[in-house]
């Protein structure tokens, strides 16, 4: 790693031929500033006159077509459309636009490189690729995610770790996504909470998620947490984890660990309702005792079971 302790980054906001800073104008080779535009036409959308679209000496056809669409509204495939005829006029280098280029200047004032954000990119994953390229820590790669979040939009501030695509009765693709610093187990549940799978497909997609190195502390997710306050102000936290245990039964654990026998009614009337909003109850009574039952070759005949407040005899 690099040994520089200062990490200078102005923020620069790209828009193609022209550089601006807070108090400079810069420029970058290769992007020229305030050129006369060395291609002009007309823009039309259904019939209807959009405006006259420019591209400016040196400028990328992408990074042009992207400001004029940026300026006008167009949406993505009408933006497409238009850089595919344009390359096929000009010569083009890439066919996605650059929104955003921040400097990253070191201790001694050396230039490290230029973060260059590409359309559709999360700033969080551009700026992780960025560091690994550059062998620079988290404490730069941060830096540019702050950097280039006040300037652009973000939907989150850590890079991805995992990603994962899965198809369910031939529904629409679902792609499960873990950031840097969660626990796989838990976006892996929250992502597939809707579809009502069972345990078993969320254990086999963390499973993959093992096997594939991702960071974990824990195996399964942490569904559902309440903190409960008795009247003598002693709090206790219940935490529901995704494990296959029935809600019920979890919640009647907890309550005997913490020595709340007289709370049961108020335990299920207040916790319960909202515990199996996010995991499946099969039953509202907990069982308190079971054993299975084996024939004289040890296979597994049935469970005997006690649920609370049933008499043992019956």
């Amino acid at each position: 790693m690099m040994p520089v302790s200062r990490l200078i980054l102005p923020a620069v906001l790209f828009f193609p031929g022209i550089l601006r800073t807070c108090n400079a104008q810069i420029e970058i080779p290769g992007f020229a500033n305030n050129i006369d535009a060395v291609y002009r036409r007309e823009v039309s959308v259904d019939g209807a006159v959009v405006g006259t679209f420019e591209m400016l000496h040196g400028e990328e056809p992408a990074d042009a077509v992207f400001r004029f669409g940026q300026h006008h509204g167009l949406d993505p495939k009408v933006r497409n459309s238009f850089l595919d005829d344009l390359c096929l006029q000009w010569t083009c280098k890439r066919k996605h636009a650059i929104i955003l280029k921040l400097p990253v200047i070191g201790k001694e004032g050396e230039l490290i490189g230029v973060f260059e954000l590409p359309e559709s990119s999360e700033p969080a994953d551009a700026a992780q690729e960025f560091a690994a390229t550059h062998g620079l820590g988290t404490s730069y790669r941060d830096e540019i995610i702050q950097k280039s979040c006040n300037v652009v939009n973000c939907t989150r501030f850590y890079p991805l770790v995992w990603k994962k695509t899965i198809m369910i009765d031939n529904s629409e693709p679902i792609t499960i996504e873990v950031e840097e610093g969660q626990e796989p187990a838990d976006a892996i549940f929250h992502s597939l909470k809707s579809f009502n799978l069972p345990y078993s497909q969320r254990r086999r997609i963390m499973e993959e998620a093992k096997k594939d190195s991702v960071p974990f502390s824990r195996d399964y997710a942490l569904a559902f947490t309440y903190n409960v306050v008795l009247e003598n102000q002693t709090s206790f936290t219940f935490d529901l984890f995704d494990n296959e245990i029935e809600p019920t039964d979890a919640l009647y654990k907890f309550s005997k660990e913490n020595n709340m026998d007289e709370h049961w009614t108020q335990l299920v009337t207040g916790i319960l309702p909202l515990a199996c909003e996010q995991i499946f109850c099969s039953r509202k009574i907990p069982i308190i005792w079971s054993k299975p039952i084996k024939s004289t070759d040890g296979t597994t005949l049935a469970m005997a079971t006690i649920y609370k407040d049933q008499e043992p005899v019956d």
